[in-house]
Parts: C-alpha cells; structure tokens; sequence
C-alpha cells in the first residue's frame, strides 16, 4: 500500500510539473482580418492562449504592394496569406514565455503552385538577431471553411533544446521565405502565395521550487520503500 502510494505521489508531482499549456495561439478567428497593401502587417495579439496578451502576429516583405488578405483557413473561415514573395520576405508572431521553458511550435501553411515552396523557421530572443532552427517545404493543400483540418499542411518543430528562450519576456518566431523557388519547382511569381492558419506555441511550467522539493519528497519515498520491499521480500 505505501509503495503504492509514494508511486502515485511521485507520478502526480510530475505530470504537473511537465504539463504543456498553450502560450499564444492565433487562430485569425477572434479578430477582424485587415486587407491591406504594404510592405508590413500586423494582425495583433494571439486569439487565445496564457500569454496572448502583449504578443503579436504579422509579417513582412520588401516589395511595397504586398497585398495581405483574408483567406479561408485549415477547417476555419480565416487565416493570413499575401503574395509578392521573395527571399527574407516572412510571417512574423512574438510573446511572453515568463514562466515558461520547453517549447514546441505548430502551424499550418499553404500555398499556391506559383507562391514559395522552402521556408525556414527562425527565433530570435531580441527583435534583431535571428538564428536559424529548421527548414521545411510547403505544398499546395487545398484549405475549406469547414470539415477537419487538413493534416498535410501542418508543421510541428520542438525547440526545448533552446533553452535561451525560456523565460523571457519577449521572443521572435519567423517563417522566412528561403528561396524563389515556388511549390511546383518554377519560379516564384508576384502574384504567388502562402498562407498560415493556428500558429500555436505550447510551453512547460518551470516548477516552483516548493514544486521540486515535492518531487525529491516523493521520489525519496518511492526509492525507500522499494529498499523496503526488496529487504523483506
């Protein structure tokens, strides 16, 4: 019964400490997408999410009549697309991770035979500075207002190994267009475009240090009473 019990103990102390809460996520639906044509954009804050307040969503890109546009999204009526893309041109969201390490990012994205086909997503921890942490390919998936998201657009990347944006009042994530490659293998064309729907940052509650000492309570019991059983068994 006291195995049982320190088990459970330890076991319940760390589901909570290593329980993933959602950040930031925009899903484009909460607030009115503004139409506009321009070399930047902003959307805003995050439609929900522990640290929505205070972040932002947008984008930019180096050709000044950029045109930024309500779409359909992923299984939803909105997301953001635009379209004269070149390379460096990007999707840019930002937040609080205070309180907050392990993160993990995911997001849909899709495009136009003609828009860009290779991107890479980039986080910085200042605004300015940007390093690079994976690429990936987009392809041309078909989004409709209604119905389950379509699987094939999504993207995922885990990024617990930065341990430099933990914590911080503010980091930076960019999907940085990477070439004037388009999604058949051509050339990117000015009218080409990508759009992004449910960009979600996920992240783990750094445990108080009343938290830890639970945690070494409880494994301090599970280990004394396995001693315990294997003495007398």
């Amino acid at each position: 019964m006291k195995k049982a019990l320190a088990t459970f103990f330890l076991l319940t102390a760390i589901t909570v400490a290593v329980r993933a809460d959602i950040l930031a996520d925009w899903t484009f639906e909460g607030t009115a997408i503004t139409e506009t044509t321009s070399s930047d954009y902003i959307y805003g804050p995050a439609d929900s999410g522990i640290h929505a307040a205070g972040s932002s969503g947008g984008g930019h890109h180096a050709a000044t009549n950029t045109a930024w546009s309500d779409n359909v999204g992923n299984g939803s009526s909105h997301a953001v697309g635009a379209t004269r893309w070149g390379t460096g041109d990007y999707f840019q969201f930002s937040l609080s991770t205070v309180g907050y390490n392990s993160l993990t990012i995911a997001f849909d994205q899709t495009g136009s035979n003609t828009g860009p086909r290779d991107f890479e997503l980039q986080y910085s921890t200042n605004g300015t500075t940007f390093s690079d942490f994976d690429s990936y390919s987009v392809t041309n998936v078909t989004w409709t207002s209604t119905g389950a998201p379509k699987t094939a657009s999504n993207h995922s990347f885990d990024l617990s190994s930065i341990t430099s944006l933990n914590n911080l009042g503010t980091v930076y994530f960019r999907l940085t267009d990477l070439s004037a490659t388009n999604i058949t293998g051509g050339t990117v064309a000015t009218t080409g475009t990508s759009r992004v729907d449910n960009f979600i940052v996920n992240g783990v509650a750094i445990p108080e240090p009343s938290m830890l000492g639970l945690m070494g309570l409880g494994a301090a019991m599970l280990v004394g009473v396995r001693r315990f059983y294997r003495r007398n068994s």
